[in-house]
Parts: structure tokens; C-alpha cells; sequence
């Protein structure tokens, strides 16, 4: 996205919703329980550790982001995520890149060599999709029913809809919200693409917290400095334009390493 008007709403967008991240009780509150309700689940199930994991990591964001309740078992949002990640990790494996290097590729038929990436693109471009709409179109269509319910619960997407409505924001604005939200989904993308920067960050956490006797808090942050720039860093190379952070282009001619590199590409 080209700077502008619009990179500038989706940039103070994005800012908004993590400042309202990082100061919300109610945010501290979920993260709270769905940790206590993982160590439950190890203490009981050890042997399905991975099971227990895949939930709190699902069931944190997506309570924060948007209100909902994740099922213990085969939660329908969960299973949609995975199979979304799922499709562009094979995607980015494949030859799926050469595209950006050769655009005219993406003319090519996909029998033609080095163009199995639009198989890939045409059969699971809806997974992808629905892992940022579905979500947003839920939330939307059952916002009103549920703040006159006691099932009321805030969120981070919630909010953003509400305020922005009341400034008079159109559909320009819940697309950006929709974007923002499910960019937050490059940070288990990025640990799990960079395992040493995890282990690194892992380190930094329990060297300040001697004993795992508690849970970090916000009060730690100043002396997590690493551990702010691995958030930093995976922020900023997925962005709120798209799920989980498609390639960038340059704004202009450039030259690297002796390579030239054309505008937009």
C-alpha cells in the first residue's frame, strides 16, 4: 500500500486498537483466565498437551479480538484459522514467490511449469477469506442482539465498530478493522517460521521471572525490551493490510546489491 490518506487511517486504526489492547482490564482479564484454564487442561490431560495449547492460543486471541467463546473441542473458528495458516505456509513452500519476481506469471495456465501455485490459490483462496470475514460478519450481524443480552461480552473489534460508526465511518472503515484484527495473527506465523527468536524471548521472560512462581505482567514490559521487539518486528512485517502479512513492493526504483528493483515490485 502506497503511502497516503489511506495508509494513514490504517496505520492510526491499527495503533488504536493496541493501545486499547494494552491498557483494557477487561484484556487482562481474559488473558488471565484462558492461561489458568490451559494449566487446568495440562493437569489433567498431559498426554494432549498439543490440543490443550492450539486452544488457549485460538481461545485468547479470538476472545479479545472478538468476543467469542472457543469450544474445548473442534471450535469452528479454530479449525478455519488452521487451515487458513495451513495455506499459506504451503503456499509460500512452493513456487507460489516466483510470481512476485515474475509477474507474468500469474497469466501463465497452471499446468505450465512453476505455476502449480494457482491450484493451490484456486482451491483454497476461501479458507484464507473466511478466516477474516467470517469472524467480522458474526460479530457485526449479532452486535445489537448481544449488548441487549447478558451475553454481552466486550472486544477489541466491538469497539473499534462503535466508535468508528459514531464518527460517521462507512465501509472503508470496517475493512481496515477487519484487517488490523487478523494481523495480529503474524506474531504465531513469525514464532513459527523463527524458532530461535521464540527460544530467545522464551529465555528473556524467565530470566526476569525467577521461579515461574507468577505470570508476566505489564508492569514487566520496560525490562522485556527483546521481547517488545520481536512484537515490534512481527507487527510491522505483516501490517493491518492483509491476513497475515503478504509481501511488500517498493515505492519506487531502487537497487540492491547491484539488482535492480522496479517500482511495485
Amino acid at each position: 500500500m502506497p503511502y497516503g490518506e489511506k495508509w494513514r487511517q490504517h496505520r492510526r486504526l491499527f495503533q488504536e486498537g493496541l493501545r486499547n489492547f494494552a491498557e483494557g482490564s477487561e484484556d487482562h482479564r481474559i488473558e488471565l483466565e484462558k492461561a489458568h484454564e490451559l494449566l487446568v487442561n495440562l493437569l489433567k490431560d498431559p498426554n494432549n498437551f498439543r490440543a490443550h495449547i492450539r486452544t488457549w492460543a485460538a481461545a485468547t486471541i479470538i476472545g479479545i479480538m472478538y468476543g467469542h467463546d472457543v469450544a474445548p473441542n473442534n471450535d469452528y473458528f479454530v479449525d478455519l484459522a488452521e487451515k487458513a495458516v495451513g495455506t499459506l505456509l504451503t503456499w509460500a513452500a512452493t513456487s507460489a514467490t516466483l510470481v512476485n519476481v515474475f509477474p507474468f506469471m500469474r497469466y501463465l495456465p497452471a499446468w505450465f511449469p512453476g505455476c502449480g501455485f494457482q491450484n493451490i490459490v484456486r482451491e483454497r483462496r476461501g479458507w484464507v477469506n473466511d478466516m477474516v470475514n467470517k469472524p467480522y460478519s458474526i460479530m457485526v450481524d449479532n452486535m445489537v442482539w448481544f449488548k441487549k443480552s447478558a451475553k454481552h461480552k466486550p472486544s477489541v473489534l466491538a469497539k473499534s465498530l462503535d466508535r468508528h460508526r459514531a464518527d460517521g465511518g462507512g465501509d472503508e472503515q470496517e475493512l481496515m478493522i477487519k484487517q488490523t484484527v487478523s494481523a495480529l495473527s503474524t506474531f504465531f506465523m513469525a514464532m513459527a517460521s523463527h524458532p530461535h527468536v521464540q527460544k530467545k524471548a522464551q529465555k528473556q521472560i524467565d530470566e526476569l521471572i525467577t521461579g515461574g512462581d507468577r505470570f508476566p505482567t505489564w508492569e514487566d514490559r520496560p525490562r522485556l525490551q527483546y521481547v517488545e521487539a520481536v512484537m515490534r518486528e512481527t507487527f510491522r512485517w505483516g501490517g493491518p493490510v492483509a491476513p497475515l502479512g503478504f509481501f511488500h513492493s517498493t515505492l519506487s526504483d531502487d537497487m540492491i546489491d547491484g539488482y535492480f528493483v522496479p517500482k511495485g515490485q
